[in-house]
């Protein structure tokens, strides 16, 4: 979660929120228990710490350069850290670039910096705003560099050095409404599209976006695009060439 927007809204109960964690989790479904998350840009940590209970993780490391010196540290079930060092990485099954990668110039590069520490068979799982031509005031206010298509970001991921597991949108059926808001509001001072809402809509809101999230693969439109991706396994050298004296496995000149 944006630290920007941490004071606007509660992520324990505000739609958007919970709806995109629904969608996060069932992205890591399948993989193995036990190991440490690394939540990259993680701002208040809301993701990182909200999917630990679905891998049994036992560690969570939640990573982001603008933390002030008071939120550094372990608490809140996670550990703060304004970096980490490759090796730390190394320990990693699972990277989440939640909301992240259209705040830098070089996605590509600050992607792969994760991408060759962590071992192999790791799960990376990364979203982006969709489509620049949602493109609003709340783009401003969060300064992103820009907004993405779904192969827009699974070309990223791909040269990144991951193998795309699955690529799709998210938040399609709300994306009629914003669309037509953000267009009337074009030109408007930068803020925060993310405002409390009353209760029953907030309800009805998390509701429908969840179950779209749990049942729905959409690769249409949307106002986010998710990735799944996983580092790919290197396969171990074949006996011949080392009983060769060629470990390397390249032609000998």
């Amino acid at each position: 979660m944006d630290l920007k927007e941490l004071d606007l809204v509660d992520p324990s109960t505000h739609w958007y929120y919970q709806a995109k964690l629904v969608a996060v989790r069932k992205a890591i479904t399948d993989c193995p228990r036990d190991q440490v998350v690394i939540d990259v840009g993680a701002g208040s940590g809301f993701f990182g710490r909200g999917v630990a209970a679905g891998v049994d993780t036992k560690t969570v490391i939640c990573v982001d350069p603008n933390y002030t010196d008071e939120q550094l540290g372990t608490h809140d079930g996670a550990t703060f850290t304004r970096s980490v060092d490759p090796v730390e990485i190394s320990t990693t099954g699972l990277l989440l670039f939640i909301d992240v990668l259209e705040h830098v110039d070089d996605d590509v590069g600050l992607l792969r910096s994760y991408v060759e520490a962590a071992p192999s068979g790791a799960r990376v799982v990364i979203t982006v705003p969709a489509f620049m031509s949602l493109w609003s005031s709340h783009d401003d206010f969060l300064e992103h560099r820009r907004r993405y298509t779904r192969g827009q970001i699974a070309a990223v991921a791909c040269s990144a050095g991951l193998n795309v597991r699955d690529s799709y949108y998210l938040f399609g059926l709300v994306t009629p409404i914003a669309w037509i808001t953000r267009k009337v509001r074009r030109g408007h001072a930068s803020a925060s599209d993310l405002k409390p809402l009353p209760a029953p809509v907030n309800v009805v809101l998390r509701r429908l976006l969840a179950w779209e999230h749990a049942f729905v693969t959409n690769r249409v439109v949307g106002l986010s695009a998710m990735v799944v991706g996983e580092k790919p396994t290197v396969a171990p050298p074949d006996d011949s060439t080392l009983e060769s004296g060629n470990p390397s496995g390249w032609p000998k000149s």
